[in-house]
């Protein structure tokens, strides 16, 4: 039996990890808390009344940042802080969001998903139905 959480897919060229391994990072709630109160500032300049909630999926902290109804930008927070970006909406708004400065003026920087897990595929479906 395999030792984490997560979908396998096999292919010819080996093992690609969807979603979270168990041993995930030690990100605590309050970092996730600071991290979604300091991304909602940028997020303003995207999108008008936009907030940013924490949600814990598997063994990770994500932030969805949104308007309304509408998807907004998925991030996982990394130890660091690091945001990193799951969804294609997260993507475009990388070069938009630098920099996300928390209340003590730390500069929590962001990245993309292959720069901090490359050995796995966000699983955005599991971390969207957990915001439902």
């Amino acid at each position: 039996m395999l030792n984490f959480k997560a979908t396998c897919i096999i292919s010819a060229i080996g093992l690609t990890v969807i979603g979270n391994p168990a041993a995930a990072d030690t990100v605590t709630e309050e970092a996730a808390t600071s991290a979604a109160r300091a991304l909602e500032v940028p997020y303003m300049k995207i999108y008008r009344g936009s907030t940013c909630r924490q949600k814990r999926v598997d063994d990770r902290w994500y932030l969805k940042c949104s308007a309304g109804e509408i998807v907004g930008g998925v991030w996982a927070v990394a130890e660091g802080p690091v945001l990193v970006a799951v969804n294609g909406k997260a993507k475009q708004h990388l070069d938009v969001l630098e920099p996300v400065i928390e209340n003590d003026l730390t500069v929590i920087p962001v990245k993309q998903w292959r720069d901090v897990y490359p050995d796995e595929i966000p699983d955005v479906q599991k971390v969207l139905k957990a915001y439902e």
